[in-house]
Formats: C-alpha cells, sequence, structure tokens
C-alpha cells in the first residue's frame, strides 16, 4: 500500500532540470582537461628551470671568457702607450736640458704610426728650476689640432698660467717606482674638448726625481674597442677608471655632460657611475658592487708592509684636484694589492650582478665586472639574459608538443573506461529520481539496489532515508503552526521595544550621536542631536557617507579608513577620533566608537556606533598646555635671572684683559710703523745710490731697533693674540650655553650625552660657584640618551642653584654620573644643612617653599619633577640635616625608534 503526504505545501518547487554544463559527462570532461593541462604545464616548468638553468651557466661562462679577452686586448693597447710613456722617460733621464733636441726627440717619439686615432697627445714636464735654473716651468707637451696632426703647445709654460706641477696626472707619479706608469682619471682635453685619460711614468736622475713623461689617450677609441667586442653577446660594455668615473658608455647622451667655454666650444666630459646611478637607478647595484671593489681594495693595501698611510696627506696636499679619499686610493694602488693575488690562469672577474631591466637593452640582463691589472679600471659586460633563454623555449615547445598529443590519447581511453564505471549508472539512477519527484507519493520513489558496489550502497540508502523523510514532513509540518504563532508574538514584542530604543536615543544629550550604517558605507540611522552637533537634520544624511557629510581632515580620514578596515576584517570594536571642519573652517572633534552587528550566519550585516562631540574638551586640553608651557618659560627666565650678575662678571673679565691687549697692541703697530719707514727710506736710497742717506738711516735704524727691540714685540704680539683669543673663546662658550639654555624650542627631543648637558649648565652658572663653592665631577661611561637637552638643563639649574642657596659660607657640590641597569644616573649631592624630615614629601609640591617672600616661586623642583617624569624617569631625593642633601634623577636609556 503507497504511503501518501496528508499535506501539501502550499508553493512547490518545480523539479530542477539538468544544464548541460551541470552535469557529470562535462564535469568530468573538464576535469580531465584541467589534469592534462597541470601535468604538461609541470613538464614544461620542470624542463624550462632545468635547461635554463644550464643555459644561464653556459652564457656567464661565456661572459667571464669575453670578459677576460677584452681585458687582455685591452692591456696589450695601453701597454703601447705605456711603452712609449716609459721611452719617453728614459730619454727625459739622459738627454742635455736642450729645448731643440726636447722638442724634436718628444715629437718623433708622439707621432707613432698607426695610433693617431688612439694617441691624443703627450710630453715631457720637469720639475720646477730642473731644466733651466732661470725657469720654473719648463713643459714640452704636444696635442693634436682639429686636423689631427701634433701641435707644440707652450701655455703650460706661461707664469700667469696655472702651471702643471700641482695637476692629477702629475703629483702621483713622485710616488711612483721606476717601470711602473700612473694612471690619471678621465678628463676633458682642453684642446680637443674630448673626454681622455693620461699614462705618466716618473723620471729620475742620479736618484733624484726631475718629472714625469707622459702619454694622453683619447676614450673615443675605447668606446669604439669595446663596442665590436660586445657584438658576441649581444649586449655592451662599458669601462670606468679607478674612481669609478666612466671612460666609455653606449649612450653617451645618458653618461656625459656637455658644457660651453667662454670661447663658445662645446667641452664633453663623462659622469662618474655613481652620478649615472642617480639619474638611471637601474644601475645603482654595479654603482655598489663598484664602490665596494674600491674600499676592498684599501683593505687589502693596509694589511701589506709597503704600505705607507702618510702618502695619503702628502698626495691630497700636492694637487688641488685630489681629495683624501682618491688620495687613499692612489696610496693603496701603489702597492698593486691585486696583483700578487692574481695568476695567469686566474679570472680577472670581480663579481655578477642582476639587473631586472637594462635602461639600454630594455629587458633583464647579467652585468658581470671585471678588474684591469696595473691601471685598476674595471670593465663592466653586460648581457641580455633573453640570449640564455631561447634554447631553451624552443626546447620546450618542443617536449610540450609530444606531450599534448600523448596525455590527450590517454585521458581519452580513461574517461571512456569512467563513463561506463560511473557516469552512466548514475545518470540511470538521476533519471529514476527525477520521475517519482514528480508524483506526490513518497513511497513510490524506490531505486534499483541490484548493484553490490557503492551505487548499490547509495540506492539502498537513499530508499530507506525517503521512508523517514515521509515521518519527519508530518512533525515539520505541526512544528510550522507553532512557530508561525512565536514569530507573531516575537515582533509585537520586537516592536514595543524599538518604541522605546527610539525614546531613549531621542533623549540623549545633543554632544552625543548614535549611527548606524551598512556595509557600503552610507547611513542607516542618525539620532536627532545630529542637527546640534553638524547643524544637518537627521533625515538629511540618510543614505550618505561620512566623506559626503563632513569635510574630514585627511590624516584623520587616513585613520578612520584604517579601523574601519580592521573593522570588518576582525569583527571587532575600534575607536577613533574624527578631526573635521564646519563650513565657516571652525575645527571640531568627534569621538566615535563602531562595532559590527553579525547575523546568525556570522556575516556582517551592519556597523553601529555612538559619537562624542569633545570640541569644547579639545579647546580646553589645547589652553592647558599652553599655560603650562608660559609657566615653564617663566621658570627659566627667572633662573636666569638669578644667573644673570654671574654670567656678566664672567663675560666681563675677558673682556677687560682683551681691551687691555688692544691697547698694548696699538703700541707696538706704532714702533713697527716707523721701522717699516726707515726701511722704505733705505729702498728709495738704494734705487738712487745715495750713500749718504743710507748711512744714515741704517744708523738710525740700528738705534731705533736697540731702543723698542722688534724681536721682543713680535714675541709679546703672538702672546696677547693668543691671550686674547682664550678670553674670546671664554666668551663665546658662555653665550652659546646661555643661549642653548634660554630658547624655547622646548618640544624637540635629541640624541646626547648626560655629561655634556650637565657641563652646559656649570658653564652658565660658573660665577655662583666659583668663589665659595668646590665643585667635584665624577663622570662614568654613560651611553648618549634620547632626551629634551634644555628641560633637562632647566632640571640641573634648578638643583645646582637649591644647592648654592642652601649652603651659607663655603660648600662643596659633588656631580657624578654612571650607568645603572638600563639607565642612566645623575647624582647632585652638597654638603649643607640639609632638609629635614617632615619637609621631604612636600619639596615637589608646587609653591613650596622655604625661601623668604620674593626670593623664590617654589616652582623649580615642582617643575623639575614633571620634566623627568615626561622622559620616562624618576627623581629622588635623601637627606640628613647637618650633613646634606643628593638629588638623584633616573633616565631610561632610550633610542630614536622608540
Amino acid at each position: 500500500m503507497a504511503l501518501q503526504a496528508d499535506h501539501a505545501p502550499t508553493s512547490e518547487p518545480s523539479p530542477k532540470s539538468l544544464k548541460w554544463y551541470e552535469s557529470l559527462h562535462f564535469r568530468f570532461v573538464r576535469v580531465q582537461i584541467a589534469l592534462l593541462i597541470f601535468i604538461v604545464g609541470m613538464t614544461v616548468i620542470v624542463i624550462v628551470t632545468v635547461e635554463r638553468s644550464l643555459l644561464v651557466d653556459q652564457g656567464l661562462e661565456l661572459s667571464e671568457q669575453l670578459g677576460g679577452r677584452v681585458v687582455s686586448e685591452l692591456n696589450d693597447r695601453l701597454s703601447m702607450a705605456e711603452s712609449l710613456v716609459t721611452t719617453m722617460a728614459n730619454l727625459g733621464e739622459v738627454l742635455e736640458p736642450d729645448t731643440e733636441t726636447y722638442r724634436r726627440v718628444v715629437e718623433y717619439i708622439l707621432n707613432y704610426e698607426g695610433e693617431e686615432a688612439f694617441i691624443a697627445g703627450g710630453g715631457i714636464w720637469p720639475e720646477p728650476y730642473t731644466f733651466s735654473a732661470n725657469a720654473e716651468r719648463r713643459s714640452f707637451f704636444w696635442g693634436r689640432d682639429e686636423t689631427g696632426k701634433l701641435k707644440y703647445y707652450d701655455d703650460y709654460n706661461d707664469p700667469a698660467g696655472p702651471g702643471y706641477h700641482n695637476e692629477e696626472w702629475y703629483v702621483p707619479a713622485r710616488y711612483y717606482p721606476a717601470g711602473r706608469i700612473f694612471w690619471s682619471k678621465s678628463y676633458m682635453d682642453p684642446y680637443s674638448y674630448q673626454p681622455m685619460v693620461t699614462a705618466t711614468a716618473p723620471m729620475r736622475r742620479d736618484g733624484e726625481y726631475i718629472g714625469v713623461a707622459t702619454v694622453d689617450i683619447k676614450l673615443e677609441g675605447l668606446a669604439k674597442f669595446l663596442e665590436q667586442a660586445a657584438s658576441v653577446v649581444g649586449g655592451y660594455i662599458f669601462a670606468v677608471d679607478r674612481n669609478n668615473k666612466l671612460l666609455s658608455f653606449p649612450r653617451e647622451d645618458l653618461a656625459k655632460t656637455y658644457t660651453r667655454d667662454t670661447k663658445g666650444n662645446i667641452a664633453e666630459e663623462f659622469l662618474d657611475i655613481y652620478a649615472l646611478a642617480k639619474n638611471l637607478p637601474a644601475y645603482r647595484p654595479v654603482a655598489a658592487e663598484l664602490n665596494n671593489f674600491n674600499t676592498l681594495i684599501n683593505q687589502l693595501a693596509a694589511t701589506r708592509r709597503d704600505y705607507r698611510p702618510e702618502l695619503v696627506k702628502a698626495i691630497a696636499d700636492g694637487s688641488y684636484q685630489i681629495d683624501s679619499a682618491e688620495a687613499q686610493l692612489i696610496a693603496a694602488m701603489l702597492t698593486d694589492p691585486l696583483r700578487s693575488g692574481i695568476q695567469e690562469d686566474q679570472s680577472v672577474e670581480i663579481s655578477r650582478i642582476p639587473l631586472e631591466n637594462d635602461p639600454i637593452l630594455n629587458t633583464s640582463a647579467m652585468v658581470s665586472l671585471f678588474h684591469v691589472p696595473g691601471t685598476y679600471w674595471k670593465i663592466a659586460v653586460v648581457t641580455p639574459m633573453s640570449r640564455f633563454y631561447e634554447v631553451a623555449n624552443r626546447a620546450t615547445r618542443k617536449v610540450a608538443g609530444y606531450m599534448v598529443v600523448l596525455e590527450v590519447i590517454a585521458l581519452l581511453i580513461m574517461f571512456m573506461i569512467l563513463k561506463r564505471l560511473f557516469i552512466d549508472p548514475i545518470k540511470r539512477m538521476s533519471s529514476e529520481i527525477k520521475q517519482s519527484s514528480q508524483e506526490d507519493a513518497l513511497s513510490d520513489m524506490k531505486l534499483d539496489v541490484n548493484r553490490t558496489d557503492e551505487l548499490g550502497v547509495l540506492a539502498s540508502e537513499f530508499n530507506a532515508r525517503t521512508e523517514r523523510l515521509y515521518k519527519a514532513m508530518r512533525e515539520i509540518d505541526q512544528i510550522n503552526r507553532e512557530l508561525e504563532q512565536r514569530v507573531a508574538d516575537r515582533t509585537e514584542e520586537l516592536s514595543e521595544s524599538e518604541s522605546k530604543y527610539r525614546r531613549l536615543i531621542e533623549g540623549f544629550k545633543d554632544e552625543y550621536i548614535i549611527f548606524a550604517y551598512g556595509p557600503d558605507g552610507k547611513f542607516t540611522y542618525v539620532s536627532p542631536s545630529a542637527r546640534a552637533i553638524f547643524g544637518v537634520a537627521p533625515e538629511e544624511l540618510m543614505g550618505k557617507s561620512w566623506r559626503e557629510v563632513l569635510n574630514i581632515d585627511p590624516e584623520s580620514l587616513r585613520e578612520a579608513d584604517e579601523n574601519e578596515k580592521r573593522l570588518l576584517r576582525e569583527q571587532v570594536t575600534v575607536e577613533c577620533t574624527l578631526k573635521y571642519f564646519d563650513a565657516l573652517g571652525v575645527t571640531h572633534f568627534l569621538d566615535c566608537q563602531s562595532r559590527p552587528v553579525i547575523d546568525e550566519k556570522g556575516k556582517l550585516i551592519a556597523i553601529e556606533g555612538i559619537g562624542h562631540d569633545i570640541t569644547k574638551m579639545k579647546a580646553t586640553q589645547e589652553e592647558l598646555r599652553v599655560t603650562h608651557e608660559q609657566l615653564l618659560q617663566s621658570e627659566k627666565m627667572a633662573s636666569i635671572g638669578q644667573l644673570a650678575a654671574g654670567v656678566a662678571h664672567e663675560i666681563n673679565n675677558p673682556v677687560g684683559f682683551i681691551g687691555s691687549n688692544i691697547q698694548t697692541l696699538e703700541v707696538y703697530l706704532q714702533y713697527i710703523a716707523k721701522i717699516i719707514e726707515h726701511y722704505k727710506r733705505i729702498k728709495d736710497a738704494t734705487q738712487r745710490n745715495d750713500t749718504a742717506v743710507l748711512k744714515e738711516e741704517a744708523a738710525e735704524l740700528d738705534r731705533l731697533e736697540a731702543q723698542i727691540k722688534p724681536h721682543t714685540i713680535i714675541s709679546e704680539i703672538w702672546e696677547i693674540i693668543s691671550e686674547s683669543r682664550v678670553g674670546i673663546d671664554r666668551i663665546k662658550k658662555i653665550v652659546n650655553d646661555l643661549r642653548t639654555f634660554s630658547r624655547g624650542d622646548q618640544d624637540l627631543d635629541e640624541v646626547v650625552c648626560l655629561d655634556e648637558v650637565i657641563d652646559s649648565v656649570l658653564g652658565i652658572v660658573h660665577n655662583e660657584l666659583k668663589y665659595r663653592i668646590e665643585l667635584k665631577k665624577d663622570y662614568g661611561q654613560v651611553p648618549p640618551i634620547l632626551c629634551n637637552p634644555q628641560r633637562l638643563g632647566q632640571v640641573f639649574v634648578n638643583l645646582i642653584l637649591n644647592a648654592v642657596q642652601a649652603i651659607e659660607g663655603t660648600g662643596t657640590i659633588t656631580v657624578r654620573t654612571f650607568r645603572q641597569d638600563e639607565h642612566v644616573v645623575a647624582e647632585i649631592a652638597d654638603d649643607g644643612p640639609g632638609i629635614p624630615e617632615e619637609n621631604l614629601g612636600k619639596i615637589f609640591d608646587a609653591f613650596y617653599t622655604t625661601k623668604p617672600v620674593g626670593q623664590g616661586t617654589g616652582l623649580g623642583l615642582s617643575i623639575s619633577y614633571e620634566i623627568v617624569k615626561k622622559h620616562g624617569g624618576d627623581i629622588q631625593v635623601s637627606s640628613q640635616v647637618g650633613e646634606g642633601t643628593t638629588f638623584r634623577i633616573i633616565l631610561p636609556i632610550r633610542h630614536p625608534q622608540e
């Protein structure tokens, strides 16, 4: 007997029609395709990873070989220049100082056939007065003119010109041994206006340094040579000198500066790698690596026995074109620290640097850096990474093609098997259930249970659940009727509760506002107090966001956005203060607390909160802050007033003896003026050959010198100047200490040493101490701390002045600093009468004082206590009547990041 449901639902959903893309057949196909894509993709990834790694290694080896070959060929080209300059130096050491001989021989050597495009010029540059006893400068220099021919230039010998003995290419050669060549940094040729470098060889005769020989090399030829070498790797090569200044670059418009001189000629000069990296940030790793390499050279040289650190100052002082850093590198190069560490079969490669996007190639690239022995130049070989990947990409495409075909065949076979075993039986079960669901009898929903596998178990379980469902439906019908009644009762209760809630909200003070808005940020409710706070009716705010309602300060808006994101992300209550401006530009503040409203499924449905208008409270706080700052400054000025007489006395003492010294100087200068006048008369008589006047003036000069003793006067003048300088320094220190203490920028924290703060204060109060107080200082090893030195200075002034005023007659004040765990401690102790025990608990109270009326405000220790507390520290006092008092200031060791 078929069981019938004894109830009919009011609305029954129609059986769901199955779309083609929802069928198991389609889903199996989709899974197979996804599996095919995954397997092929993983295979390609593995192939790409392994093959690319091998090819990249091969490409890097090729770059290393190319770099070594470039360095070798470059050394061959530079060796020719070194040979020429060595030959010239050897001739300069043996030739007699004959102008015609020098001009003929030097020009012949420089005019080396076949190297006109490489050699820009050169010459011989003797030391002062070595070529001729009457000539400080006598150089023999040739440079190429516009037609490329060598031309003799005598500009460097002009006595009115700057000369050549202080040039960068000249000074270091003095310290180079025979056979070593010094290579200058790149510079602009003053005649061709093109970048060039100079090879310099020292000349010595009988062990005495007599000058240098030079050969100038055009960098234009170097650029062409590197461009040809770079064609092998499809990238580019550039070079830098010892200072990492560019010697060549493929894009000269990016690597050069162009200027026009007074003659209208355009001068070109290369940038250094650091300036290039500033313009093209992609080269920053290269600049950093080159800088590290120069640092390594200095470090290696410092460990060698032949390193002479005194040459750093000598080289820097000798040339206006060399600073101390460059002089240090030149002194390191003198030891040639890398030559001993590089064998003939070893690579001169420094390092490799990957670039994500090379500015010249516009693709990822690998930069290989190489060291050029002797010159300490560096070569950079830049190779595009795409060159390494081309073979891997071809292999990947070929293997992927085979894999796709094999995977498609395998997955088709697998799909046919799965279709027969699973998809077809499931489709039959689905059809039976769909047909049975169109009838009202639950008992008709019976599936075939003849299968013995999992599908048979599923059909049997489905039939059993259908029977239980029939029984449950009757129970659910009864429960539905009961729930409907409960909902009606609950709705009535909620309506009454809402009325009470609205009456409560409307009774809130005008400085509070209740609000609610949805996940989209639009208001769904605003309490009536919005009219008093915002000046807008609540109904006008509905459907709008905070941004549409208020002109919110950008920083405050960012904080509110971050809080709202946290509320949405973590579903927690958040608080923030909104700073906004009304239509008149007046600033207002609203403290807001918001919480999420979550439904039973855990979904956010709304955000509700309460706001408190704290504008008046903020204004009151600001007034209190200003009043407090004024009080602090007034107390500081009071301290300065107490010190004014002493400071004036401290300044008047050095001013007095400086004035006396100036009067003495005036007298001495009158004596010296008389002597100078007699010397002028002697000079005039000498020019006129007037013997009588010469004898008369000489006798008068001897008498005057015997009377005033010029050597004694000059010695005393130096003593007077030294004494006056001491006095001026004393005045300067007093004024600086007083200005630092009294300035008003009290809100700036600095990292300072506590000992320096105390010494500055002691300089101000020195006059209060020196006549009757013995000052003892015991400074320990304390680290710098983050503090406000002006505020702490006020604390120490108050404590030291209190100690001075407490001591009757003479006494001792001891200032001690030391470290205690993670704190710095300063102690100020006196041997005065001490403080009675009953007063110790009141000394830090505002306006408490034991001084007579008019001698104290009672704020000094109170303000000092507050300043120390704001630094996160503590101030302690211990005292024994008749023995003295000790104040201890304890400050935490803080750093800027804290």
